[in-house]
């Protein structure tokens, strides 16, 4: 460039490799003073897991009541109300020390922090960070953690309701299945006797056959899912690593001093050429 004044991509070159040791210097010390930082602060275990709230209720069907030639004992049930990972982790926003002492009463001196987070793909997974000293530590948080997240009043009177749903369902079930089996009973032995009399038959035994199948196999799913309901489950186990200082942290922390020292080389260097100019 034809202007003495200003400056090209070599000159900032020259600025950059005479104030060198200014940007080593603050890159080195940024780098120690994180890691010192990081060694003081990262100590103990980390624990992860993700628990399922309330396994068994989102994957649950809606209970409906279908009859055949209207058999008496039907109920339509009410579908089921599921608790979200998001809402429990909106209820226990707010996992400060005091907290922790109720939520924890054994590992809470031994807690550092719980972090909740909830899948976005994924409405009933909770994951669950614990930082604590000792995985001996993480292993009595989490149980202590469980526990409490189960009893919450969400948890459990949702629980208690989907149950009281599904076992009446199940009562309905067992009551048609009954009065099904008499309606067979009555029509096989009208076969028998070859129907001399000419009794006319209001059921269709296809029909009555495929109802009584269905309803068997529906039973059979309301039973099963009646066991696996519960409050809180284990969708992943439980995975302790030592804690360490994150990578990205130093490398933040490499960046944003090279970046200051740039900026301090360029301002010592126009201060000096004021002076010199002065």
């Amino acid at each position: 460039m034809t202007d003495d004044k200003e400056i090209n991509a070599y000159d900032y070159w020259k600025v950059l490799v005479k104030r060198k040791k200014i940007i080593v210097f603050l890159f080195l010390i940024s780098i120690t003073f994180t890691l010192i930082i990081g060694f003081f602060q990262t100590g103990g275990y980390i624990g992860e897991v993700v628990l399922h709230i309330m396994p068994g209720c989102t994957t649950a069907k809606q209970m409906e009541c279908t009859t055949v030639k209207q058999v008496p004992g039907c109920t339509i049930a009410k579908p089921l109300e599921c608790t979200t990972a998001k809402q429990v982790k909106d209820i226990m926003h707010n996992l400060n020390k005091d907290r922790l002492k109720i939520i924890l009463p054994k590992a809470y001196s031994s807690v550092y922090h719980i972090k909740l987070t909830y899948l976005q793909n994924e409405q009933d997974k909770l994951k669950v960070f614990i930082l604590a000293k000792s995985q001996d530590v993480i292993s009595v948080a989490l149980s202590e953690l469980v526990e409490y997240i189960a009893n919450l009043s969400q948890i459990r009177d949702t629980l208690e309701q989907n149950k009281d749903n599904y076992l009446r369902r199940t009562n309905d079930i067992s009551f048609m299945l009954g009065k099904s089996e008499l309606m067979m009973k009555y029509y096989n032995g009208i076969l028998q006797k070859d129907n001399k009399n000419n009794v006319v038959i209001a059921i269709n035994p296809v029909e009555l056959y495929a109802y009584v199948t269905k309803l068997k196999n529906e039973k059979f799913e309301l039973e099963f899912t009646l066991k696996q309901l519960k409050g809180v489950g284990f969708f992943t186990t439980l995975n302790i690593l030592k804690n360490h200082i994150e990578v990205k942290i130093i490398y933040i922390a490499g960046f944003i001093s090279v970046f200051i020292g740039v900026l301090l080389a360029f301002l010592l260097e126009s201060i000096e050429k004021n002076k010199s100019n002065s």
